[in-house]
């Protein structure tokens, strides 16, 4: 393994322009954290641009952040490793499901951060061998009420539908009740109209209802969404606001980095594809995410193979490497040990003053920035550098005694 020399220094951001890095308008004093607090909790020195990031572009990067929050695999990693036990946040906007063997079916539930335990989901579920059965965790005297407002929804067809094609064979079709109203949940719509059916014509205020402990056999589905180019985006605004913070907005306004730019302020995908993850992690192959590498230069004719640094990050850490190759400007961006992405940002003729890393550390819930070591009367940190382009970095930076 090779090792570069590093040190650590406080960045601060230059505020003499004032100009939107994203926009090109002016940047009225505002607060954008370059990772979001919701990866960072409890990190008092987060890293913010007071002067760079105007207030309408700062809401739609928080926007597509949001979605990568709420539905990606990140949502779980995030309430699993950076929540406070207190929080109010839950894994609702993600549909997840258990096999429970008391009523030999599936169960929607979602991870409560607040007590970090797994909470049912009010649904009405209709099998073939069991019939209709409600799910609550509500108080008794709330079932007539709840099953009043299901039996409602169905004739009068205000509800959502949510048809997955994907849900397993043993799924029975379900009315579910969220904050947003009712859900029809069902792997085929000819199941999701027996289901309403059945509701219109047997649900009614004599229907009874028992609580029930529902054993959990450790069979769980995640039914994630997943967008590549919105997960480019978003390591790309992370890579471009470090950027910022280490050599200012003007570098980051410069011609060279217009595409960059542009790409991250594209309306965001919203849809994606579904991926499914078991208790193992991703179901299939195809339900991998997969790693992002992205020519981002304005004539897109950077080398291939994208000359890489994939520094290490443990799990819960967070990573943006920063890095010229020869007219290059590249950043390798990862995040709680999802796949690193490796986008160029610039280029042929692009160049950077140092080489530079961001770092979240989970452990000390602190951010380090860090540089190439010049001082030799300050410490020194070892930082192992993977991949086949130490000769490369030699050569850019005009390294010696590596």
């Amino acid at each position: 393994m090779n090792f570069i020399a590093f040190q650590q220094f406080v960045p601060h951001e230059q505020e003499a322009r004032g100009t939107c890095i994203w926009c090109g308008k002016a940047a009225p004093t505002n607060r954008a954290h370059i990772i979001t607090r919701k990866l960072a909790t409890g990190a008092e020195n987060a890293p913010v641009l007071r002067f760079s990031v105007c207030r309408s572009c700062n809401s739609v990067l928080g926007r597509l952040e949001e979605w990568i929050l709420r539905f990606t695999p990140i949502s779980w990693v995030r309430l699993m490793l950076y929540l406070h036990p207190g929080s109010d946040a839950t894994s609702s906007y993600t549909p997840s499901y258990f096999y429970s063997d008391t009523l030999e079916d599936w169960v929607v539930f979602y991870l409560d951060a607040k007590t970090r335990s797994y909470a049912i989901s009010t649904q009405l579920l209709v099998s073939g061998s069991a019939g209709a059965q409600l799910l609550t965790q509500a108080p008794p005297e709330s079932h007539r009420g709840i099953l009043g407002g299901l039996r409602t929804a169905a004739q009068d067809r205000s509800y959502q539908t949510d048809i997955h094609t994907s849900l397993p064979w043993s799924f029975s079709p379900r009315l579910l009740l969220e904050d947003a109203g009712t859900i029809l949940v069902a792997r085929s719509e000819v199941e999701g109209a027996r289901l309403l059916g059945f509701v219109a014509e047997h649900i009614d205020e004599s229907f009874s209802s028992q609580r029930l402990r529902l054993g959990n056999t450790g069979r769980k589905r995640h039914h994630f969404r997943w967008s590549r180019v919105d997960w480019a985006r978003f390591c790309a605004k992370t890579a471009l606001e470090t950027l910022c913070l280490f050599e200012g907005s003007d570098k980051c306004l410069t011609p060279g980095f217009r595409l960059a730019r542009d790409f991250v302020l594209l309306s965001p995908d919203r849809h994606g594809k579904e991926i499914v993850f078991d208790e193992g992690g991703p179901l299939s192959a195809e339900d991998t995410p997969t790693p992002v590498n992205a020519d981002l230069s304005i004539a897109q004719n950077a080398p291939q193979p994208i000359p890489a640094i994939l520094p290490h990050c443990e799990p819960g850490m967070h990573v943006v490497t920063l890095y010229e190759i020869r007219g290059w400007v590249l950043a390798s961006v990862t995040f709680a040990g999802f796949p690193p992405s490796v986008l160029v940002l610039g280029g042929p003729n692009e160049h950077l003053s140092d080489l530079y890393q961001l770092i979240y550390d989970d452990v000390e819930a602190r951010f380090h920035s860090i540089r190439l070591a010049y001082d030799e009367s300050r410490p020194v940190i070892p930082v192992p550098v993977p991949g086949d382009h130490l000769l490369d970095l030699v050569e850019t930076y005009r390294l010696t005694d590596v």
